[in-house]
């Protein structure tokens, strides 16, 4: 509720005050960036998870926000990004990244040993709701699965959908079956007992939900801004348009209408999977905090 200029001058005479000599301090968003600025430590990171830039309309002060989130990109902290994508974007602003990819926890996403058995008719698609923001793309996937409905009148496609999302699960669209909010373990649970993940945003950051449908063996329907570290097109995901319903139903029909594909999605995506685990991404950055990377 307050003025960005107050709430800004608040915050750093908090940190001020508060602040103990360090080694190293690490800011995780850009509001956090301005405070690692001005914090008393030899080394200053800043490991970004998104262009926050992006989203600005969801942040209380607009505008005045997305200048602040630019900003937080040239105060002089060492730079991490959490995927490629991001270190390409953050590279366009003269910076020199380095790359620290997160990973899933696979006590909670694992693959079932032996595969369901559905009726021959029957494909379970599962999406996460994305907390009633446009850019997750929800209404595109909506319209999507409306268009692969009529177009795959053989099949009896359901929607499920935990999360929060745009639309009720009773709507004028695509009714799906609303699944709420899920802990991890409900989560793994919940792919497992699905056949296809389908997300439509319109960009992301290494998103952790493809990767942990990929990692419980699902075939995995994307767009591709931020997904590059893991999803390649017809070989770990089929990959759709953002902002494109047609695209986004293409995939959908194709996944429904031809199994063996689905299955070598699924296949070659769970191997994929396999490679960010959180040893390995800690690791990774504890190399970069300690300056060996």
């Amino acid at each position: 509720l307050l003025p960005l200029e107050f709430y800004r001058a608040n915050v750093l005479s908090y940190i001020r005050s508060q602040a103990r000599e360090a080694d190293i301090v690490i800011a995780t968003y850009f509001e956090t960036a301005l405070a690692a600025r001005f914090y008393p430590a030899k080394r200053k990171l800043y490991f970004c998870q998104h262009l926050e830039s992006l989203f600005y309309k969801e942040l209380p002060h607009n505008d005045l926000s997305r200048v602040d989130a630019e900003v937080s990109y040239h105060l002089g902290l060492e730079v991490i990004a959490n995927s490629s994508w991001l270190c390409g974007q953050l590279v366009n602003r003269g910076l020199q990244p380095k790359l620290c990819c997160n990973a899933i926890n696979k006590e909670f996403f694992w693959p079932l040993s032996t595969p369901i058995h559905r009726k021959n008719n029957e494909v379970v698609l599962i999406s996460y709701g994305g907390r009633n923001v446009d850019w997750k793309g929800f209404l595109e996937m909506a319209r999507a699965v409306a268009i692969a409905r009529l177009a795959c009148p053989n099949y009896q496609i359901i929607w499920r959908v935990y999360g929060s999302a745009s639309l009720p699960s009773k709507n004028d669209i695509a009714n799906y079956e609303s699944l709420g909010f899920l802990q991890q373990a409900q989560l793994g649970e919940a792919y497992r007992d699905a056949d296809i993940l389908l997300s439509a945003s319109w960009y992301e950051s290494f998103p952790l939900f493809p990767l942990e449908a990929m990692s419980c063996g699902l075939a995995v329907i994307s767009t591709q801004l931020g997904t590059e570290d893991y999803c390649r097109h017809l070989e770990t995901a089929y990959i759709v348009e953002p902002h494109n319903e047609q695209s986004v139903a293409d995939g959908i029909i194709a996944l429904v209408q031809q199994r063996e594909l689905r299955n070598h999605i699924a296949s070659t995506g769970l191997v994929e999977s396999t490679k960010f685990d959180w040893l390995s991404s800690v690791e990774r950055m504890k190399n970069i905090i300690e300056g060996f990377e």
